[in-house]
C-alpha cells in the first residue's frame, strides 16, 4: 500500500431484504447488513472474509452502487457517491466490479469482442473503432490472454472458467477504475489458477495503484494477496487488522475460529505453510520396512509432517504407497478401482 489517503469510507451502513409474506403469513425482513464502518485507502488490497451468508457480496455490491443501503452514507473522497452518480461524474467507471460466474457474466451469444468493444465504445467516444479494438487486444494480452487475435472471436462457452475470469478483469480494466471490487473471483478455479489469477490481481494493484476490495471465504488466499483485513459475521465487521495482525493474533473469538478451521492454519506472506498439522490414518511404512498401523502410525506421519513444514528437507519418500486397491459398492456388487 503506496499511502494512507482514504479513498472511499462506509459510515453506518445497513441493508435490509424483504420478504414477501402470503396470505397467512406476514412479510419477514432480513437484516443483512448491520452499522458497517470501513475505510479503504487508496492503493490497498482489502480481503472482505467470512463464512457465506454473511452479506459480503451485498456490501461489495452497495459500493459499486448496484445496490443502495437502506440507512448509511459512502463517500468517495469527501463526496457521497449517489451524488456522484446523479451528477454523471464517472463514479460508475472510476469503480469497476468483477462477478463470481464469469459465464453467467459474460453474454453467451457475443464474442468477447462484442463484450470488451461495448463499454469502450460507450466511454471511450474518441477512439475509433480500430483503435478501440486495439485498446481491447493490449488488455486481453496484459491479463495473459495472448495473442488477443485468438481470444477476441471466441464466445464464453469456448474458453475455461480461468479464461473467462481473465476476461472480466480486462473488461474492468478498460475504464482504468480506481477501485475494483472482485467478489470471489477464484472460485470454481482449481489450485493452479488461483495462482495465477491472485497473481495478476496483485500485478495490476502494483502498476496502476488502484485500490482493491477483494471478497473471499478463502483465507489462504487473503493472506496472500491483501494489505488489510475485515472479518465479517452475521452483517456486521467484527475485526480488521492488517493481514499479520488478523491472521497471527486474532482478537475477536469468531475470527480465531475462523484461522483454527483452516487445515494447514495460516499461510505466509511468501507462501509457506506455518504450523501446519496433519494427521493421517492408515499405515506408515516405517524406516525397517515394516508398516506401522493405526494411532502409531499416524502420530509419526504427523510429527514427519510438522518438522517438514519447519523447513527440514525429508531425507526419503514421505509417503509410501504400495498395493492398494479401494472398492465401491454399486448395486449390491463391489467394483475394484
Amino acid at each position: 500500500m503506496s499511502n494512507n489517503e482514504v479513498l472511499m469510507q462506509l459510515k453506518n451502513i445497513h441493508m435490509v431484504f424483504e420478504k414477501g409474506g402470503g396470505i397467512f403469513s406476514r412479510e419477514r425482513y432480513f437484516h443483512v447488513l448491520k452499522d458497517i464502518n470501513l475505510d479503504i485507502y487508496k492503493g490497498e488490497i482489502l480481503a472482505i472474509v467470512g463464512e457465506s451468508g454473511c452479506g459480503k457480496t451485498t456490501l461489495g455490491k452497495i459500493i459499486t452502487g448496484l445496490l443502495k443501503p437502506g440507512k448509511g452514507e459512502i463517500t468517495c473522497q469527501g463526496q457521497n457517491i449517489y451524488r456522484l452518480m446523479g451528477m454523471d461524474s464517472g463514479y460508475k467507471k472510476a469503480v469497476q466490479f468483477i462477478q463470481q460466474d464469469s459465464y453467467a457474466a459474460l453474454n453467451p451469444v457475443k464474442t468477447i469482442r462484442d463484450s470488451m468493444m461495448a463499454p469502450i465504445r460507450v466511454h471511450h467516444k474518441e477512439l475509433n473503432y480500430a483503435q478501440g479494438e486495439k485498446l481491447a487486444g493490449e488488455l486481453l494480452e496484459r491479463v495473459g490472454l495472448a495473442p488477443a487475435e485468438q481470444f477476441l472471436s471466441k464466445f464464453p462457452h469456448q474458453m475455461s472458467g480461468g479464461q473467462r475470469q481473465r476476461v472480466l478483469m480486462a473488461r474492468a480494466l478498460t475504464m482504468d477504475p480506481r477501485l475494483i471490487v472482485a467478489d470471489e473471483p477464484t472460485t470454481a478455479l482449481d489450485v493452479t489458477i488461483q495462482n495465477q489469477i491472485v497473481e495478476l490481481l496483485r500485478k495490476i494493484n502494483a502498476e496502476q495503484n488502484n485500490a482493491m476490495l477483494f471478497i473471499t471465504h478463502d483465507l489462504h488466499l487473503a493472506g496472500r494477496i491483501c494489505h488489510r483485513v475485515a472479518v465479517m459475521k452475521d452483517g456486521c465487521v467484527v475485526e480488521t487488522g492488517t493481514a499479520e495482525e488478523v491472521f497471527e493474533h486474532p482478537r475477536e473469538t469468531y475470527t480465531k475460529r475462523l484461522v483454527e478451521a483452516v487445515p494447514s492454519r495460516v499461510r505466509g506472506r511468501e507462501g509457506r505453510t506455518e504450523g501446519c498439522r496433519t494427521c493421517i490414518l492408515g499405515t506408515l511404512t516405517g524406516e525397517n520396512g515394516k508398516e506401522k498401523a493405526g494411532a502409531a502410525g499416524s502420530r509419526e506421519m504427523e510429527a514427519r509432517a510438522v518438522k517438514y513444514a519447519e523447513g527440514e528437507a525429508p531425507s526419503g519418500p514421505v509417503l509410501q504407497v504400495r498395493d492398494l486397491s479401494v472398492y465401491y459398492q454399486d448395486g449390491g456388487q463391489a467394483l475394484a478401482e
